[in-house]
C-alpha cells in the first residue's frame, strides 16, 4: 500500500505533467470500434436512427452544409490556406469550388494591411472565409436559393507560424443569394460599420421569407449571429428587400461565452492552446440559432454554455425605436439546461430545435410542447458536428470535421486524422415511426412517444393497446406495434423464417460488408491527391506549368534572366496534378533550376546534380500521369461497378428483405390480434382466419421475390470481373512506374559516373 507522502507526490507529478500538455489528449480515439467481452452492462455510445456515411473530405476540413432539393450537397471551408472556401460535392470523396474557382479568392489574395495592422480584403465580389449556407424553398419571387455568409475575416500566420485572424473590413463580410437554377449570385448584402465591427464573425443564419413579416419591407429578413470571440457577439438582422441591417441582444448575458468553461470531449477534458499564447478557454459566444416553423421565435445558444435561450422575433426585428434594444432584452427566455454545450442548430416542421453536442458525440433535440431536451442520435463517428441541413428527402445530413482537434486549438499540431465526413440519418422516417406507435395522439412530438425507462410498464401499456386497437388502424401502424411488442418482449413465438432464407441474408450481409469495406479503401482512387503529401505548400505558380513544358522553355533560355522567366511563366488554364510523383517532379525541376542558376557565368560544363534532377523529374512526372492513368481506369472499371452493386443491386436485395419484415410483422400482428383474448385457433372467427391466411400468401409471395433476387446479387459475375480490372490497372500501373524508373536510374547512373570519372582524372592532375 503506498504511503500518504508517496500518493501526494504521485498526484502533483500527475498535475504537473497535464499542464505541460500541448494538446488535447487523443486516448481512446480509434480507427473502427471494439467490442467488451465482459459481464457488465456497458455503453456502446449508440442511439437513434441508423446513420450512414455518405461523403468523405480529404482535402479540406469542413464547417457549413446544406442540402439542395436536387440532391446536391454544399460545403464550407473557412480559409487560412484551403484552395477554395465554398464547395460543391461531385462523388463520395471529391469537392469542387463553387459555383466557379474565380469567385473564390485564390489564398494569397484574402488578406491586407494598414498601418501594419493585418486585415481581411473588402472584396465585394468574390469569397473570402465562408462559415455557413443555408437554403431557402422557391417563392413565387425568388429562386431557390443557397444564402452564402462570408465572414470576411481569413486565418494568417507569422513567421513563427502562430496563427491570427485579421479584422474585418466594410466589403469583405457579406451575405450573398445565389440563384441555384443558373448557380450566379443575383444579390450580394454587406453592412454598414455601426452593424458589422471589425471583430465581428458571422457565424450562422436562418431565413423567414413570408411577406407580412413585420417591420420589414415584405420582401423577407435574414437573422445572423456574430459569434465574435473578441467580446460583442449578437444578432444582425437584414431586411432582403431594402438591404438595412441593424442589431439586437449585443453583449446581453445570454448570448455571451461562459466563463472558464471546460468541456469534454471523448472524455478528456479540454482546454484552448493556441500556439504562441498562453493556455486558455475557448472563447466564443452565440452560435447555434434556429427559427420556430411559425417564425415567431428563434432558438439560439452560446458554443460554450449549457442552456438554451429564445426571444421572440418580433424583437429582433423592431428597429427604428429607441426602446427596441431594451424590449428585446427583456423578452428573452431560458429553457434550462440541457446536458452539455451545443455547436449548430437545425429544426424541422414539427418545432423540434435539434442541437449537435460535441461532448456527447450526438444530437439532441428540445421539444416545446414538453420543454425538455431528448436524446435523438449517438455514435462515435460524430466527431466535432459542425453543421446540419435536413433535406426533402427526409435525411439529416451532418458535417463531421474533428475541430477539437484542430493545430489552433492544440498548440500548432493538428492532430485530426483524414477523412472528415458526411453523415445522414432519416430523421423524418424516425418521427413518423414514432409518431405511429401512439395513434391516440397522432401530432404527437418525439418526446411524447419515446418509451420511458420504465420497460415494465412500457410494455404493459402496448399488451393493453394491442388489445383494444381497432381494424381502422394502418398496417403501417399495425407494424409498428408488433415491432416495439417484440423489442419489449411482450409477445409470444415469431414467424420463423425458412432457413434457406435467412442463409441467402447472411451471404448478402457479408457481400454488402465486403463492399463497403473495400469501396472505402479503393474511393482513394476518386481523389487525385490522395498520396499528396500534407506538409507540402505549393504556390498557384509551382502547379502552373507541366514540368515537360517548363523543362522545353527552359531549353530555349539563353540567359539566367530568361531561365527564371521561363521557370515563373504565366500558368496554364488548368492546374498541374497533386500527386505524390508530381510534387517530387516539381521539387526536382525547382532543384534543378537553383543549381542551374547558381552556376558561374561562362561555365561550359553543365552541373551533374542539376542534369539527373531534371531527368529525375521528367521521370516523375511520367509516373504521376500513369498513376493517373491507372486511377481512371479504377474508377470506371471498378469503383463503378462496385458502386452499382452496392447502391442498386444490393438496395434492391435491402428493399426486398424490408418486404419480408414487413409481410412477416404483418402475419404475426394479424396471429396477435386474434389470440388477443386468448382464444385458441380452433376459436378464431372467419374474418380472423381470412385474414391470417391473406397475411401468409403476402408473407410466402415476398419470401420468394426476396429470394429471388437476393439470388441473383449473389450469383453474378460482376463484381469479380469489376476486381480483375481492378488487379489489371495496379499491375500495370507498376509495370509501367518500373520501366520508367528503371531507364532514368540508368540515365542518372551515367551521370554519376562521368562525374566520378570527372572527379578522378581532377584529382590525379593535381
Amino acid at each position: 500500500m503506498l504511503t500518504t507522502s508517496v500518493l501526494c507526490s504521485l498526484a502533483l507529478a500527475g498535475i504537473g505533467s497535464a499542464q505541460s500538455l500541448p494538446h488535447i489528449q487523443t486516448g481512446g480515439l480509434v480507427q473502427n470500434t471494439s467490442r467488451y467481452e465482459t459481464r457488465l452492462r456497458v455503453d456502446n455510445g449508440t442511439y437513434g436512427p441508423e446513420i450512414e456515411e455518405v461523403h468523405y473530405y480529404y482535402d479540406q476540413w469542413p464547417i457549413g452544409i446544406a442540402v439542395a432539393s436536387d440532391g446536391r450537397i454544399f460545403t464550407t471551408y473557412t480559409r487560412g490556406d484551403y484552395d477554395y472556401t465554398l464547395g460543391v460535392v461531385v462523388n463520395e470523396t471529391a469537392e469542387e469550388p463553387y459555383p466557379n474557382r474565380a469567385l473564390n479568392l485564390p489564398p494569397d489574395q484574402l488578406n491586407t494591411s494598414w498601418h501594419g495592422i493585418p486585415f481581411g480584403v473588402g472584396t465585394k465580389g468574390a469569397f473570402i472565409s465562408v462559415q455557413a449556407v443555408y437554403i431557402t424553398s422557391q417563392t413565387a419571387s425568388r429562386p431557390e436559393t443557397l444564402w452564402v455568409l462570408d465572414t470576411g475575416r481569413p486565418t494568417i500566420h507569422n513567421n513563427d507560424g502562430d496563427p491570427s485572424m485579421p479584422y474585418a473590413q466594410p466589403g469583405g463580410p457579406k451575405l450573398c443569394a445565389i440563384s441555384l437554377s443558373n448557380n450566379t449570385i443575383y444579390r450580394t448584402y454587406t453592412f454598414p460599420a455601426d452593424v458589422h465591427y471589425p471583430d465581428s464573425y458571422l457565424n450562422d443564419l436562418r431565413f423567414d421569407l413570408r411577406s407580412n413579416v413585420s417591420d420589414t419591407s415584405g420582401e423577407g429578413i435574414a437573422y445572423l449571429v456574430d459569434s465574435s470571440n473578441e467580446g460583442r457577439p449578437g444578432f444582425i438582422m437584414v431586411d432582403l428587400g431594402t438591404g438595412e441591417s441593424w442589431r439586437r441582444l449585443s453583449e446581453d448575458p445570454s448570448v455571451l461565452r461562459v466563463p472558464e468553461d471546460v468541456p469534454s470531449y471523448q472524455g478528456h477534458p479540454f482546454y484552448y492552446r493556441p500556439k504562441g499564447s498562453p493556455t486558455q478557454w475557448l472563447l466564443e459566444g452565440l452560435d447555434g440559432i434556429q427559427l420556430s416553423p411559425d417564425g415567431k421565435t428563434m432558438y439560439y445558444s452560446p458554443l460554450t454554455s449549457d442552456y438554451l435561450w429564445s426571444v421572440p422575433t418580433a424583437n429582433l426585428r423592431e428597429h427604428g425605436n429607441a426602446l427596441a434594444e431594451i424590449h428585446a432584452h427583456a423578452n428573452v427566455s431560458n429553457h434550462g439546461q440541457r446536458g452539455g454545450n451545443a455547436n449548430g442548430f437545425e429544426g424541422d416542421s414539427n418545432g423540434l430545435i435539434y442541437q449537435l453536442m460535441p461532448e456527447q458525440n450526438a444530437v439532441y433535440y428540445f421539444d416545446p410542447a414538453d420543454g425538455q431536451t431528448h436524446g435523438f442520435v449517438r455514435d462515435p463517428r460524430i466527431l466535432w458536428p459542425d453543421g446540419a441541413s435536413n433535406g426533402e428527402d427526409g435525411y439529416m445530413y451532418i458535417n463531421i470535421n474533428q475541430l477539437p482537434y484542430q493545430p489552433a486549438w492544440n498548440n500548432g499540431q493538428d492532430l485530426r486524422t483524414y477523412p472528415g465526413a458526411i453523415l445522414r440519418l432519416a430523421y423524418q422516417a424516425e418521427a413518423e415511426a414514432y409518431a405511429a406507435s401512439t395513434p391516440s395522439n397522432p401530432t404527437a412530438s418525439l418526446s411524447t412517444a419515446l418509451p420511458t425507462m420504465d420497460m415494465n410498464k412500457f410494455a404493459s401499456s402496448f399488451q393493453n393497446f394491442g388489445k383494444t386497437v381497432s381494424s381502422s388502424v394502418s398496417p403501417f401502424a399495425q407494424r409498428s406495434q408488433q415491432w416495439i411488442r417484440e423489442q419489449t418482449g411482450s409477445v409470444g413465438e415469431k414467424t420463423e423464417l425458412p432457413h434457406d432464407y435467412v442463409e441467402l441474408e447472411t451471404r448478402i450481409d457479408a457481400l454488402k460488408q465486403t463492399h463497403q469495406k473495400l469501396l472505402a479503401a479503393t474511393s482513394q482512387y476518386a481523389n487525385e491527391a490522395y498520396d499528396y503529401p500534407p506538409n507540402i505548400r505549393e504556390s498557384f505558380q509551382d502547379l502552373g506549368k507541366s514540368i515537360s513544358e517548363k523543362v522545353n522553355l527552359l531549353s530555349k533560355a539563353n540567359s539566367a534572366a530568361e531561365a527564371q522567366a521561363a521557370f515563373t511563366a504565366p500558368p496554364s488554364a488548368k492546374p498541374q496534378p497533386k500527386t505524390f510523383p508530381h510534387a517530387i517532379a516539381r521539387a526536382s525541376l525547382a532543384g534543378s533550376q537553383s543549381l542551374t542558376m547558381a552556376t558561374p557565368q561562362g561555365s561550359t560544363e553543365p552541373d551533374p546534380l542539376a542534369q539527373g534532377l531534371e531527368k529525375f523529374a521528367i521521370a516523375e512526372e511520367k509516373v504521376g500521369e500513369a498513376r493517373l492513368e491507372q486511377d481512371e481506369k479504377i474508377q470506371g472499371r471498378f469503383l463503378s461497378g462496385w458502386s452499382t452493386t452496392l447502391n442498386q443491386s444490393l438496395k434492391a436485395a435491402d428493399k426486398a428483405r424490408t418486404a419480408v419484415t414487413n409481410a412477416r410483422l404483418s402475419l404475426d400482428a394479424a396471429k396477435g390480434r386474434a389470440a388477443a383474448s386468448g382464444k385458441h385457433e380452433e376459436s378464431y372467427t372467419e374474418d380472423q382466419r381470412k385474414a391470417i391466411e391473406q397475411a401468409e400468401d403476402v408473407f410466402v409471395e415476398k419470401v420468394d421475390e426476396a429470394t429471388s433476387v437476393m439470388r441473383n446479387v449473389l450469383d453474378t459475375p460482376e463484381p469479380l470481373r469489376n476486381l480483375a480490372e481492378l488487379a489489371k490497372a495496379q499491375a500495370e500501373f507498376h509495370q509501367r512506374s518500373g520501366e520508367i524508373l528503371d531507364e532514368v536510374a540508368k540515365n542518372i547512373s551515367d551521370i554519376q559516373m562521368a562525374q566520378e570519372t570527372s572527379y578522378r582524372q581532377a584529382r590525379e592532375g593535381q
